[in-house]
């Protein structure tokens, strides 16, 4: 299925039949000001909140992964995604996380462990991770950070994305670089980009 859902202040709603619909009971999320959200390929729902990070099941039930599972449950949690292999990972303040059964593990970066703005996978595999130490890119149990020297405006990514030419993209609070490459990627300025703050990417279809 297709399905459209929108996170606000206290709530989560789903598009059906052409009216927006409340996901959760009006109580469940008065406190945890939804932002992240992703459905999983069993058709779960996570959402990213200052309270924790919270699973809705297809039928209903939900579960709240806080401090006692491996993540804050006081804020710190910025954005959840979902692997090809379907591995949950969370990005927080201090670094990544995958759900290892029904705990949460942390995976350190190449450097001291930062906040963990955008998560993404690419068509090849490869867990890209923006953070305030850069753009990191994860496969095979691989870390390989792209600093400045690698041509990067900066070193705190904000959003990341892969066109249907598999050209990657790079948001950074100076603009917008693509990477290119090998096994050691190099950017490249946008030519044209105004000096923007970029935080999502979306590519339409002809």
């Amino acid at each position: 299925d297709h399905n459209i859902y929108l996170s606000g202040n206290s709530s989560v709603v789903k598009l059906a039949s052409g009216k927006f619909l409340d996901v959760f009971d009006h109580s469940a999320l008065q406190a945890d000001f939804p932002q992240g959200l992703q459905v999983d390929r069993n058709g779960n729902l996570w959402v990213v909140g200052v309270r924790g990070l919270i699973e809705r099941l297809p039928n209903g039930a939900i579960k709240r992964y806080g401090a006692r599972e491996g993540l804050s449950d006081s804020f710190g949690l910025n954005t959840v995604a979902q692997d090809r292999d379907g591995t949950i990972w969370v990005g927080t303040d201090r670094g990544i996380a995958r759900l290892e059964g029904t705990q949460f593990r942390a995976r350190q970066t190449p450097e001291e462990p930062s906040a963990v703005r955008c998560i993404f996978e690419d068509r090849e595999g490869n867990l890209w991770i923006g953070s305030n130490n850069g753009l990191t890119r994860f496969r095979d149990d691989t870390l390989i950070a792209y600093g400045k020297s690698e041509g990067l405006p900066g070193d705190e990514p904000s959003a990341a994305f892969q066109d249907h030419n598999g050209k990657i993209w790079a948001g950074f609070d100076g603009g917008v670089v693509t990477l290119a490459g090998g096994e050691r990627m190099l950017a490249a300025p946008v030519p044209g980009m105004p000096t923007v703050l970029a935080r999502q990417f979306r590519e339409t279809r002809n």
